[in-house]
């Protein structure tokens, strides 16, 4: 699977705000899990991790990972207080056209 599609695969996934969740407690996926949604013996672990490094690299330059957390700094993102649904689309959006090699200014 191609790393844009994979992308778009897990967007939509989450696309919905009720799909989405932050923290341990949930009952839906993070921006990073929802990468590993339907993955079968077929698909590169590399592709998954390729992918989680385009959301990293499309992270917001006001975001500053802590990095004393264990966490990485996409699933601090995404935890954060602050960050929205609408912030985990967009960082999906900068992440896709980058794959993409589009602009996602």
């Amino acid at each position: 699977m191609e790393i844009a599609e994979r992308l778009v695969k897990a967007k939509a996934i989450i696309a919905n705000p009720r799909d989405w969740g932050k923290g341990e407690d949930r009952d839906c996926a993070c921006a990073l899990d929802a990468l590993r949604v339907g993955i079968d013996e077929t698909d590169n672990e590399q592709d998954v991790m390729r992918a989680a490094g385009l959301l990293r690299d499309c992270l917001p330059f006001s975001f500053k990972a802590d990095p004393n957390n264990w966490n990485t700094p996409v699933a601090q993102f995404n935890d954060a207080p602050e960050t929205t649904h609408a912030d985990i689309m967009a960082l999906y959006d900068r992440a896709i056209a980058k794959a993409e090699g589009r602009s996602h200014a």
